[in-house]
């Protein structure tokens, strides 16, 4: 088989073998490099798309913003407040009204403008906020 194989016999065979032994492995370290750039590449496209995902919903504001409320009576309960907007200067995904009443829950607004009306069916001082998102 050595003399097959293009040695002259098996004592050439087995001392190239020995060599080959002595060498060392270069292709291990190479794959670990591969894998290892690899992963580095992937991870630094993961950060770069959630970078642009977390920083592509900014909110601008390009002129003016209205946000007022008005009642019709201070002492009847309950207390109907009509809040008026106009958020079409707003450049956003969506927008909210916030009351201190409703546990500070956020009502959507589906419309850039327009009046959202609330009770208030306790006596007292209450907030309430315009967010954009």
């Amino acid at each position: 088989m050595a003399k097959y194989a293009g040695y002259n016999n098996w004592q050439g065979l087995s001392e190239y073998n020995q060599q080959l032994d002595k060498i060392p492995n270069i292709t291990k370290n190479n794959n670990r490099l591969v894998i290892g750039g690899v992963f580095i590449i992937i991870l630094l496209i993961f950060i770069v798309f959630i970078y642009l995902k977390y920083n592509s919903n900014t909110v601008k504001i390009v002129g003016p913003v209205s946000f007022t409320y008005s009642q019709n009576n201070d002492s009847a309960v309950p207390n109907i407040i009509v809040f008026d907007y106009n958020v079409e200067n707003i450049v956003a995904d969506s927008f909210f009204i916030v009351e201190s009443t409703n546990d500070y829950r956020k009502k959507r607004l589906n419309v850039k403008a327009g009046q959202m009306t609330s009770a208030y069916f306790n006596p007292g001082n209450y907030e309430a906020f315009l967010i954009a998102h």
